[in-house]
This record gives C-alpha cells, structure tokens and sequence, in this order.
C-alpha cells in the first residue's frame, strides 16, 4: 500500500515539474520526491504526505502562481 500511495503521489508532481519547465522556471525536486525519482526502492520504505521543490527566491511568486494555475 505505501509503494502505490507513493507512486500516485509521484505521478502527480509530474504535471507540476512540466508546467514550471514550461513556464522557464527552474526547479529542483529535493528531499524524499528527489530519493524517488533517483531508486524506486524508496518508494516502498517512505511516506511523504508531501514533495519540496526548490525555485530561486526571486521566482517564488511567479513559481506558486503557475503551480496553482496546473493544479
């Protein structure tokens, strides 16, 4: 159950990386999201109930406008 559970919440941070990358913000997924996407195994040992994602300060405000508009 946690392995489905994560890779659920996996497929959702892809549309989000996708608008970001669209919108020519640059993004880095960090934290438990970054284990993932580096060895699947993770996936079956952690439960995030949520993923970071690290912009440049000084596109924060335009990164959360597009996060919000793909949601």
């Amino acid at each position: 159950p946690v392995r489905l559970s994560n890779a659920t919440r996996v497929r959702d941070v892809v549309p989000a990386s996708t608008a970001l990358k669209a919108a020519g913000l640059a993004a880095l997924l960090i934290k438990g999201g970054a284990l993932f996407a580096r060895d699947e195994s993770y996936m079956a040992k952690r439960m995030p109930r949520d993923y970071d994602v690290l912009v440049r300060r000084a596109d924060a405000p335009r990164a959360i406008a597009v996060l919000r508009q793909a949601a």
